[in-house]
């Protein structure tokens, strides 16, 4: 069973490092993110690197 853990400012530099190695780690993740120094961009490319993990991501923007 895989655990679920929350990622505030996951977009960001060492908050997308964070959630790729949380993916691999087989952690289903929530990444929440204003995206006023971050980039979705960023994400989307956790998301390949990850690989077969990168379907555990899941992204929120906050206001």
């Amino acid at each position: 069973m895989a655990k679920n853990i929350l990622v505030t400012g996951g977009a960001g530099y060492i908050g997308s490092h964070t959630v790729l190695q949380l993916l691999r780690g087989g952690y289903r993740t929530v990444v929440v993110d204003n995206l006023d120094n971050s980039s979705d961009v960023a994400l989307k490319r956790v998301e390949e690197l990850a690989g077969e993990f990168g379907n555990n991501l899941s992204f929120h923007q906050v206001c």
